[in-house]
């Protein structure tokens, strides 16, 4: 096993013990031959089945379906309209609430628009396979 000094990885002087973004002298010792022999599994394309069993189509009708019921659940234009309401009367949340609330806000924005984002993919995935 062939270790690196920590100089050598550029973390010299940062030997504070109460420095607990520097790494402990135990993650600094790196075994590269083993690296080096460590067998690397590439992912293989399966060859496509022409047609799908039908099993396999009711499973996938059944969680389409599962997906539309549950993007049909989202709250809707009254909600939010509720909660403008709440978020416009004086006094309605504390420093640290208010931001908790634009913390959950902006979380769900970025998980309403990766789910945008994902059903585009599903939709060009399905017309990629199509025009195989």
């Amino acid at each position: 096993m062939r270790n690196i000094p920590a100089t050598t990885l550029g973390f010299e002087g940062k030997s504070n013990p109460n420095d607990t973004n520097a790494p402990s002298a135990a993650l600094l010792i790196v075994d590269a031959s083993a690296l080096m022999k460590r067998k690397k599994f590439v992912a293989t394309l399966a060859k496509s089945n022409p047609e799908a069993s039908a099993d396999q189509v009711q499973r996938f009708e059944r969680k389409l379906r599962e997906v539309k019921q549950a993007v049909a659940n989202l709250p809707g234009e009254e909600y939010h309209a509720e909660l403008l309401k709440i978020v416009r009367r004086a006094g309605w949340t504390t420093l640290a609430e208010g931001i908790f609330f634009e913390a959950l806000a902006e979380s769900i924005l970025a998980h309403t628009r990766d789910l945008a984002q994902l059903h585009q993919r599903l939709k060009a995935a399905f017309e990629a396979v199509q025009g195989e």
